[in-house]
C-alpha cells in the first residue's frame, strides 16, 4: 500500500513539475465559462410549456434571441469584480430582460421573500435565475431596492 502511494505522489509531483496539471486546470477552467448554448424556437416553447410558473414570471414571451441577450448579459455580471459593478450589471440584466422586469419590481414590492420566490419560479433555462441567485446577500439586497424605486 505505502509503495502504490509513494509512486501515485510521485507521479504527481512529475505532472505538476513538468507542467502538465496546469493545462489541464485551466482547459477545464475555460470549458466551466463556456457560453450557454442557444434554443431553438421548439425547444423554447417545449421549455416555457414544461414551467407551469412561465405565464407569471414574465418569461411567456421570451424568444429565443433575448435568452441569447440574457446569457452574454449573465457573463458580464459573472466577470464583474466588484459588488458596485454585479449591481450595475444585473441593473442592465433586468432591463434587457424585456418582460422579466415587470414582475421582478412587483416582487421586489412585496419584499425580499417574494422576490427570491419570484427568482425561484423562473425557469432552470434562464440565465437570469441563475445570476441572480449566485449573487451575493448585499449585491441583492442593493438590488431590491433599487427595483421597489422603479
Amino acid at each position: 500500500m505505502n509503495k502504490r502511494l509513494r509512486i501515485a505522489a510521485s507521479t504527481a509531483a512529475a505532472a505538476v513539475a513538468l507542467g502538465i496539471a496546469a493545462p489541464a486546470a485551466n482547459a477545464v477552467e475555460h470549458n466551466r465559462h463556456a457560453a450557454t448554448p442557444t434554443l431553438t424556437a421548439a425547444e423554447l416553447a417545449a421549455h416555457k410549456a414544461a414551467s407551469p410558473a412561465t405565464a407569471t414570471n414574465g418569461e411567456a414571451n421570451l424568444t429565443a434571441e433575448q435568452i441569447a441577450e440574457l446569457a452574454a448579459a449573465a457573463q458580464q455580471v459573472d466577470e464583474a469584480q466588484h459588488a458596485s459593478a454585479k449591481v450595475e450589471a444585473l441593473k442592465a440584466l433586468l432591463k434587457k430582460s424585456g418582460d422579466l422586469l415587470k414582475p421582478a419590481i412587483a416582487a421586489a414590492k412585496r419584499g425580499t421573500d417574494a422576490f427570491n420566490r419570484w427568482v425561484n419560479s423562473l425557469s432552470n433555462w434562464n440565465p437570469a435565475k441563475w445570476v441572480i441567485k449566485a449573487s451575493p446577500g448585499m449585491v441583492l439586497d442593493e438590488l431590491i431596492g433599487w427595483l421597489t424605486g422603479q
